[in-house]
């Protein structure tokens, strides 16, 4: 088995907090003094799924994270942060977001959670990757409604789903009474085997309005279908 002892992962899932693995347990790292522990220490930093490369980490109480070169020279990024640093070799497994390619398995949620099929959507993105490495690429889909201003529907929806076999594996699911500045845009934040036990787990974040912290979860498929871990 693992040695649990030695397995012991950081892991920045937004601006504001950490999500810990050690000896075997996961725990959200937000308090201010436990995340400037982490200050001038060095992770694999990405943002919107793009590898920044390895970077040093600051954090200020009120902006967050900031990041540095190894020279100490301010790192500027923009997007949704992820950094990881780990005692075991973390495979970062590479994502790539394009335009959504049908609304049908989005329909079927939305008739499922008496959403009106046609109501309009502010966000939505197509993710395809291999996730359970079977060669096969699954296809992962985040839509939602929120923040749609113009319209102002009656619900509010937000959706992030796995499509395999034409079966819907369902990760994340808010529905709600339409408000303009409530719910969250989702996203695909991470893809890697977390804690080390030789199965990948999967980060979503979910964006709120303006500066507040982002919903994060941190799922695992686990017989045929998601379970969430750890959230904030």
């Amino acid at each position: 088995g693992i040695n649990k002892k030695k397995t012991v992962g950081s892991f920045v899932v937004n601006k504001n907090e950490m999500f810990s693995f050690s000896e075997g347990t996961w725990k959200v790292i937000r308090n201010a003094d436990d995340l400037k522990k982490f200050n001038w220490e060095k992770f694999n930093v990405y943002a919107d799924n793009e590898l920044l490369g390895k970077k040093m980490l600051w954090y200020d109480d009120n902006d967050g994270w900031y990041l540095f070169d190894s020279n100490r020279n301010s790192y500027n990024y923009t997007g949704n942060l992820f950094a990881y640093n780990t005692t075991y070799d973390f495979q970062y497994l590479n994502i790539v977001s394009s335009d959504i390619d049908t609304l049908s398995y989005a329909k079927t949620l939305m008739k499922k959670n008496n959403v009106n099929v046609n109501t309009s959507y502010t966000n939505a993105n197509l993710y395809e990757v291999d996730f359970d490495n079977d060669g096969v690429q699954e296809k992962f889909y985040t839509i939602t409604n929120a923040f749609d201003i113009d319209n102002n529907p009656s619900k509010y929806f937000s959706f992030v789903f796995m499509v395999k076999n034409e079966k819907i594996y369902v990760l994340y699911n808010a529905v709600a009474k339409f408000s303009t500045y409530d719910g969250c845009i989702p996203y695909i934040n991470a893809i890697g085997d977390f804690d080390n036990d030789k199965n990948r787990e999967i980060l979503i974040g979910c964006n709120k309005y303006s500066i507040q912290t982002p919903i994060t979860m941190l799922y695992k498929y686990d017989k045929r279908e998601f379970k969430l871990i750890l959230s904030n």
